[in-house]
């Protein structure tokens, strides 16, 4: 599925990407793994903020920028391993690769969200 346009702020792109973990978990709980797939696979393509946006989170996090890249990249990395797992249709390995994606969207919030409030909420 490809990422959709950047019309989306980071703020709403953090609430579609939440919604998409909760599908994956309902996905689990139902063994509805297509439905796994289909999620992770939103959050591996997900839609870039637009580039003024972009922009100001780069100024905001400074030499950290690299950083909140890297994990984006993480996080785009376990979402693939956790579609691929889930064309598996084997639970053991899914939750393994689900967990690993929370652990990454987790210790991204952990260290970046308090930095990009005022990007996000600026008044």
């Amino acid at each position: 599925m490809p990422a959709a346009a950047e019309s989306e702020t980071l703020q709403s792109l953090m609430r579609e990407l939440g919604d998409r973990m909760g599908q994956i978990s309902d996905g689990l709980w139902r063994e509805d793994y297509p439905a796994v797939a289909e999620a992770a696979q939103y959050i591996a393509s997900h839609p870039k903020p637009p580039l003024q946006q972009r922009k100001k989170i780069i100024s905001a996090l400074g030499a950290d920028a690299a950083e909140f890249r890297a994990a984006d990249k993480r996080v785009h990395d376990d979402a693939l391993e956790l579609v691929e797992a889930a064309r598996t249709g084997q639970m053991p390995p899914v939750v393994a690769r689900y967990q690993r994606l929370m652990d990454g969207c987790v210790a991204c919030h952990t260290q970046f969200r308090e930095r990009l409030r005022p990007v996000l909420h600026p008044d």
